[in-house]
Formats: structure tokens, C-alpha cells, sequence
């Protein structure tokens, strides 16, 4: 048990440096723009790797598919294509304020309601502790640290914003904040709809793997 949690938190590491960095290409194009980048880079992640190493992996999978339940295929249809939205709005919302805020308030919104909500609305099978009990109790106040973190992000952004003064004089900064207040109220909106990759998981992922494993699938993949 040990080595899975020490590796499972190295891979999150890693996942926290790539999105951290994964910016930084960006920058050094110049005869592309950003929409270039984030379609390529969006459907090689949503569409070509994903059922790439599903037909890989399974001998069958359009029989296995076959196998599972209509309910479970919409459920988790739905669940991936909100997070598909979330993905586009966070595009937007790197353009509009910058992967500095957007990252952070997408990442902290998605955390609180992914956590939350399962914890209200158990799914079978689902093992977490009573929302009132020790353990529950520290989960409600690391969440409450991290709603207070999105707060003072999104109001250092809007800080920013009355801090780039126009040119004219005696001039307000109303378009600037504005425009922030728009990018800020997309990026929770981003959030919340990021949710839905976990709530795949969780609420689909026992009867899709039965399925997949059914059908030759090994269990590695």
C-alpha cells in the first residue's frame, strides 16, 4: 500500500510540473496561435490516446460496450462531455487572465465540488468517511483552505486589472476589470464542469471495466 500511495503521488508531482510548464511552448511559436495549439493538443488527449489504448487493450471492445448498460454509457457520455467544455473554457480563460489565475481557480473550484459532491450523493460502492466524522471533518476545513485561496487569487486578479491604469488621464479601468470578472466567472464555471472526468470514475467506472475485463481486457490496462 505504501508504494502505490508513494506512487501515486509522484505521478501527481509530475502531473503538477507538466501543468505547470505546459504553457511555456506557447510563447516560442510564432507562426501559430494559441487555438492551433489547444485543438491538437485537446483532441490528441480526449480522442486519440483514449481509444487508442482501449483497442489496444481490449480484443473486443465494441462487444464489451455492447455489455454495459445504456444508463451507465449516457451517465458517463455526460459526465466526459462536460469535462470536454471545461477543457475549451479553460483555453479561453488562459487567454483572458492568464494560466497564473485561471489555473489556480479552476484547479481549486473543481477540487471543492469534486470532493464534495460524492461525499453528499454516495455512489454504490463508494468508500469515504461519514462527512461529519475526524476524517470528514478535516477534509471540509482542507476545502475551506482552499476556497479561501481561490478567493484572495481571484482578488489579486481583480487588483491587477485596477492596477493598469489607461493612458488617458483621469481615465477608469472599468473595461479592465470587466474583462477579468468575465474570465473569472468562466474559469469556476470551468471548474465545476472539470468535475466531470471524476465523476466518471465514480460513477461509472466499476460497470465499464467489468465490461472491458469481460471482454479479454487485461488488468494493467
Amino acid at each position: 500500500m505504501k508504494t502505490e500511495i508513494l506512487l501515486g503521488a509522484l505521478l501527481v508531482a509530475i502531473a503538477g510540473l507538466g501543468t505547470g510548464t505546459y504553457v511555456w511552448p506557447l510563447k516560442q511559436m510564432r507562426r501559430y496561435t494559441f487555438d492551433h495549439c489547444w485543438m491538437v493538443g485537446m483532441f490528441t488527449m480526449l480522442v486519440i490516446l483514449p481509444w487508442t489504448v482501449t483497442f489496444i487493450g481490449c480484443p473486443d471492445v465494441p462487444g464489451a460496450l455492447a455489455k454495459i448498460d445504456a444508463k451507465v454509457i449516457l451517465l458517463g457520455n455526460f459526465f466526459s462531455t462536460c469535462f470536454g467544455l471545461a477543457v475549451l473554457l479553460f483555453g479561453v480563460c488562459v487567454v483572458r487572465i492568464g494560466v497564473a489565475l485561471a489555473g489556480p481557480i479552476l484547479s481549486g473550484t473543481s477540487i471543492v465540488v469534486g470532493m464534495m459532491l460524492p461525499l453528499l450523493v454516495r455512489p454504490p460502492g463508494f468508500d469515504a468517511p461519514p462527512l461529519f466524522s475526524l476524517p470528514g471533518l478535516a477534509v471540509l476545513l482542507g476545502l475551506a483552505c482552499i476556497i479561501v485561496g481561490v478567493a484572495l487569487v481571484a482578488r489579486a486578479g481583480f487588483a491587477k486589472e485596477r492596477s493598469l491604469k489607461p493612458n488617458q488621464p483621469g481615465a477608469s479601468n472599468t473595461k479592465g476589470t470587466e474583462s477579468f470578472l468575465v474570465g473569472l466567472i468562466l474559469a469556476i464555471l470551468a471548474g465545476i464542469l472539470s468535475t466531470g472526468i471524476s465523476f466518471t470514475f465514480v460513477y461509472t467506472q466499476e460497470a465499464v471495466t467489468a465490461a472491458m475485463k469481460g471482454a479479454g481486457a487485461g488488468d494493467t490496462v
